[in-house]
């Protein structure tokens, strides 16, 4: 799902690759049965107009790694 959009893109010497010791690291963990409400206060984002407001959510990124570095843990943005 990732390396042929990374080459298509020439990013493939950053994502895309596979996962193993000594490659960046871009790896999200879905948890696919997680529920939770749209909340636009609790929201990274900065743009403060949702379509998916106070709705309720199935599936959720628990934690984001973006070049080896933890950037969501639980769900909270981390930097």
């Amino acid at each position: 799902l990732t390396w042929q959009p990374a080459k298509i893109a020439q990013i493939d010497d950053r994502f895309g690759r596979p996962i193993a010791v000594g490659e960046p690291a871009n790896i999200t963990v879905i948890d696919p049965t997680a529920t939770w409400t749209r909340i636009m206060e609790t929201s990274p984002s900065k743009s403060r107009n949702d379509a998916f407001e106070g709705r309720n959510m199935v599936g959720r990124a628990r934690h984001t790694i973006f070049e080896g570095e933890l950037v969501v843990q639980d769900a909270q943005v981390q930097r």
